[in-house]
């Protein structure tokens, strides 16, 4: 309900409309490959599964209004989230047995303000980071009932992952690493001989392989491309952009080693961080104290996955030299262990035996503090929530943070800067702003007939929004601007709105004077006519 209630609330990413596009070639390629080509370009083998479903959606529909299309991409994007969300509850309860945890996982997984801004307006982080929690639920599901369909459904869930991004090939190893494991002598549950770990081994690759070429149309004509890409994308990107980080303008094919650790800890709700540190270590610590048993198939060993796959997908970057764009948005999948992790932290304060009592109360108190806290920040900064920093950075000290992280990388802060002008200048009134891919973005929840008041022009413009990179690099020479709308958050400027085209400092276009609603301007400047 609150997902349906703000989703037109953002702008959209400007990967929409490439990932729109590269899901009607790709769909054209599968129906007719004679006669249809597929896309090239640094995206080319991000995977369509998901888009398919969007392309499907959009059809349902029925509306040719852009809008309408980014709306619905936006609430299925959303559910797909909310999907995450559900399974991260349920596999804390296949884990713990307790309801109450997991009750605070969804509540983890959900509030988190970067990435829950980033389930409407993106259809590829997010998905895959939902995607990634539900193979996770079904890697500890098929390796506890230890049944060919189990492994099956395991490998169709896996194959549609590395479809969404091929980075989640990472879990086909680790999955057959640890059936490996459950061939040595130990212990084993009915049916987990040899030749029945070997049988679900295979039954895993093969439903993984095939749902993955199913859906893949590029490996069609190179099998091996998406994956010889990837090594090659890591470490030679095309795209080199710049971004500030601690105050510097760093490249991205030249960050430094501590660069997503970083992001991760200053953007991240704090109790959350505080509580998966404690789970990793927890969980270290067990297994190095009871080393045969993390080998075997015990919840001991999916925490130890848990906490491999979040560590060394950050090792790899550093080692080599990957290009990182958008702070630890290519990463955002690592918050699915993170979220498990935490959760483990929690249950491990709550309920060893070996602490006092009064680190039970303690251990929830902390989870819902950081909760509430969260959720309040989350409300008070609505809809920019792609904006938020916790307290390790300073937020107080005016401009400081800007100055030393972007701020609105993506530029969504343009939605705001041009819901101020549709308010302050009303229907049926149009508005010349300097045009742009970020006014386009920002446009395109907006209703249709808001839509056709904003002109877009390259010069003679009523107005210019400035937000993100583009508030650093505009020009000093401000002298024949105004400033007629600014919105701050954390005492740093987010979006301006200019004014370029003034008499007698102000704009050409009547502004609404303080006591008056703009329909009482409207009228009395129609009866003067």
């Amino acid at each position: 309900m609150i997902g349906v209630a703000v989703m037109d609330d953002y702008g959209t990413s400007w990967d929409a409309g490439h990932q729109r596009n590269f899901a009607f070639q790709n769909l054209y390629f599968m129906l007719a490959p004679e006669a249809h080509s597929l896309p090239e370009g640094v995206t080319r083998f991000y995977g369509m599964a998901f888009e398919f479903l969007l392309l499907l959606a959009e059809y349902a529909l029925g509306s040719d209004d852009i809008g309408d299309v980014i709306l619905s991409r936006h609430l299925l994007t959303h559910l797909l989230y909310l999907a995450g969300a559900l399974y991260c509850s349920l596999l804390t309860y296949r884990l713990f047995n307790n309801r109450l945890l997991a009750f605070i996982a969804v509540l983890l997984f959900l509030l988190h303000p970067r990435l829950y801004a980033a389930s409407f307006v993106n259809s590829k982080d997010p998905a895959f980071l939902s995607m990634f929690m539900i193979c996770l639920y079904l890697t500890h599901k098929a390796f506890t009932k230890d049944t060919l369909g189990a492994f099956l459904i395991l490998g169709v869930g896996v194959g549609v992952l590395v479809n969404l991004r091929v980075m989640g090939i990472m879990l086909l190893p680790a999955i057959l690493a640890m059936r490996m494991l459950d061939m040595l002598p130990a212990p084993r549950r009915e049916m987990s001989g040899m030749a029945h770990v070997a049988a679900t081994s295979c039954v895993f690759i093969a439903a993984s392989t095939s749902v993955y070429y199913a859906v893949s149309p590029y490996a069609w004509i190179d099998p091996l491309a998406p994956f010889t890409s990837l090594m090659q994308t890591l470490s030679k990107h095309p795209v080199n952009p710049s971004q500030i980080f601690q105050g510097e303008l760093v490249a991205a094919k030249h960050t430094p080693p501590h660069f997503v650790p970083t992001w991760i800890a200053i953007t991240t709700p704090p109790a959350t961080l505080l509580l998966m540190a404690a789970g990793a270590v927890v969980t270290c610590a067990q297994g190095l104290a009871r080393p045969l048993r993390a080998l075997q198939n015990t919840d001991l060993r999916f925490g130890i996955l848990l906490v491999a796959l979040l560590t060394m997908p950050i090792a790899a970057i550093v080692l080599v030299n990957a290009t990182v764009i958008d702070g630890w948005r290519q990463l955002s999948f690592l918050y699915a262990p993170m979220c498990l992790l935490a959760v483990t932290g929690l249950h491990w304060i709550a309920h060893t035996h070996k602490l006092p009592g009064s680190w039970k109360a303690g251990g929830y108190f902390l989870a819902a503090l950081g909760i509430v806290a969260t959720a309040v920040q989350m409300v008070l900064i609505h809809p920019h929530q792609p904006s938020y920093f916790n307290f390790l950075v300073d937020r107080q000290t005016p401009e400081h943070l800007r100055s030393q992280y972007e701020f609105d990388q993506r530029l969504y802060g343009c939605r705001e800067g041009l819901t101020h002008l549709l308010q302050r200048y009303p229907y049926p009134m149009t508005i010349k702003v300097i045009g742009g891919y970020a006014i386009d973005l920002g446009l395109y929840t907006f209703p249709k007939n808001d839509r056709e008041r904003i002109i877009q022009v390259k010069e003679d413009a009523d107005f210019r929004i400035l937000c993100g990179f583009m508030l650093r690099e505009a020009s000093a020479n401000t002298q024949n601007e105004i400033t007629v709308f600014t919105r701050k958050l954390y005492n740093n400027t987010l979006v301006e709105v200019k004014s370029s085209s003034c008499r007698s400092g102000e704009p050409i276009l009547w502004t609404v004077p303080e006591g008056k609603s703009p329909w009482e301007v409207l009228a009395e400047a129609w009866e003067a006519e």
